[in-house]
């Protein structure tokens, strides 16, 4: 799964990526939603605006931006292949096709970047 800001909807308290998964980690969802359920009575309902949801929506995606930029710029990542590692690839035997060849003969590191 690739890593995406994503998203968030404050009418609904929907959405996607890294910024939904903040909103909804953070607690902001349960928070928008506690002042969409009134109190008892005598207290007054609290109403928050749309533009404080926004400003708290606009956090999270924010914050997804920072973490998924840093994380594609900097991030390594490293597969080692061990000798008795099998079944990586087919063998070009056209008697049996798919038997699995064997690992390589000594470790292989493979090194790569998050895109």
């Amino acid at each position: 799964m690739a890593l995406t800001v994503g998203t968030i909807d404050i009418e609904t308290l929907t959405g996607t990526g890294l910024s939904f998964a903040l909103f909804d980690g953070l607690g902001m969802k349960a928070y928008i939603q506690s002042f969409d359920t009134p109190p008892p009575p005598p207290l007054p309902p609290i109403v928050l605006s749309d533009d404080q949801k926004q400003q708290m929506a606009d956090y999270c995606i924010a914050l997804a931006s920072v973490f998924i930029g840093h994380i594609t710029a900097n991030a390594v990542v490293a597969v080692t292949v061990h000798t008795t590692d099998a079944a990586l690839q087919r063998t070009p035997n056209p008697n049996n096709p798919t038997t699995d060849t064997l690992g390589p003969g000594t470790n292989k590191t493979l090194n790569g970047t998050v895109a």
